[in-house]
């Protein structure tokens, strides 16, 4: 097998990875065909592989970081400008695009995944991933969420018919957002939502 630098071997993923985002903000139905999906794998494994001194884990660890990381800022900018329902329904969407990304890059890299990473005792790819939407999304845009979700519990409450799928996949969001803690849900969301309700019902009592 003939070396690959890294620059040589990123360009090929960065073509594919500018696709996936195209096709993950809808641009593109269909990213990629079955040849082009095999030329990536090959890239990729062939980049994960490579015995010293062309070993290039070092380098794409932090590469695969900053895809990531960057994929995260955009959703923020993009959800930043929203309030209410589209801001519930962009940050669903969002979170799950950052999840299609995830998998699909990290599915490249299962050697890094079973090696380097292991063996420097770094968070498994996913997670890693995940972790940057949590931080840079989440963290800055959970109380508006929370806050625009209550609001649609207290409509519906009060008899008004409301999207129930959205309220559902929001909840899904607070509680996959904690990578496996129910931290992000039980304090962020499921606290405060249980406050409301009793709230909502003391006010009733009190008005008969």
């Amino acid at each position: 097998m003939t070396p690959i630098s890294f620059e040589e071997g990123w360009l090929v993923m960065q073509v594919g990875i500018n696709k996936m985002i195209k096709h993950l903000e809808g641009g593109l139905d269909q990213p990629f065909t079955d040849e082009q999906t095999m030329r990536l794998a090959t890239n990729m494994y062939t980049m994960c592989n490579q015995k010293a001194p062309h070993d290039l884990s070092e380098l794409l660890y932090p590469k695969y970081l900053a895809v990531c990381k960057e994929f995260a800022i955009r959703s923020l900018a993009l959800v930043q400008a929203l309030e209410s329902e589209d801001l519930l329904f962009a940050m669903c969407q969002r979170w799950k695009d950052q999840q299609s990304l995830v998998k699909w890059l990290s599915s490249f890299m299962s050697t890094l995944n079973r090696h380097y990473v292991v063996h420097h005792c770094l968070l498994p790819l996913q997670d890693a991933g995940l972790t940057f939407f949590r931080d840079l999304v989440y963290s800055a845009m959970k109380v508006q969420a929370r806050d625009a979700v209550l609001r649609l519990i207290e409509r519906e409450q009060e008899g008004e018919d409301v999207n129930h799928t959205l309220i559902k996949s929001v909840v899904s969001m607070f509680v996959e957002v904690g990578l496996g803690s129910m931290d992000c849900y039980t304090q962020d969301l499921e606290e405060l939502m249980l406050e409301a309700t009793v709230e909502y019902y003391q006010k009733k009592v009190d008005g008969w």
